[in-house]
């Protein structure tokens, strides 16, 4: 059977992917980071290069200013406090996941197991238990109508007869319920 298509393992590898992601940015909070910048501007009007004489400078004139920096981190207990925090969450998630797999496949050996027995017990009615109700009433009438046997034992030879036609409708009710349920098992959802 195909399990793995179950949505159940689906939510379970979403949680599992969530806990990798999260692991991986709590991580990347230990690394130095870079950073560079580029600012353009103008400066209209009289200004001062040299602290000493005066220049014009119009809107053509434009300024350019790099910027370079590394961040370093320095503090970084509750960064590597966060890290190992999502490394166990990764962890949980993945038994969990492991788990619900699990978990599936003992429903799914329950439910095989379930199937053969009521297979076995329909089968059972068709080849026999229903024959053997049809006689039982069959010669129950005649019996009456002869006057072997009363009303209340003929009552009671019917009921037995009806009970054993109930047994076989419930085999089939459950073989049918066995059924829905391994489709939900298997197929995509």
């Amino acid at each position: 059977p195909n399990l793995l298509q179950h949505p159940t393992l689906k939510v379970s590898d979403a949680i599992v992917a969530e806990s990798k992601a999260k692991r991986l940015f709590n991580q990347s909070k230990l690394l130095p980071e870079l950073e560079v910048g580029y600012s353009n501007l103008s400066i209209i009007g009289w200004q001062s290069p040299d602290g000493i004489t005066q220049k014009y400078y119009g809107s053509a004139n434009r300024f350019g200013v790099f910027q370079f920096g590394v961040g370093i981190p320095i503090f970084n207990g509750s960064s590597k406090a966060r890290l190992k925090a999502s490394a166990l969450d990764t962890e949980i998630a993945e038994i969990e996941k492991t788990q619900q797999w699990e978990f599936l496949n003992i429903q799914y050996a329950k439910l095989i197991s379930r199937f053969i027995q009521q297979r076995q017990a329909a089968q059972y009615y068709e080849r026999e238990g229903l024959k053997l109700a049809n006689e039982m009433r069959d010669q129950a009438t005649i019996r009456l109508k002869a006057g072997e046997i009363s009303f209340a034992e003929w009552t009671l030879l019917v009921s037995q007869s009806l009970q054993i036609r109930i047994a076989y409708a419930s085999a089939i009710h459950e073989l049918q319920m066995v059924g829905s349920e391994y489709y939900y098992l298997t197929e995509k959802n």
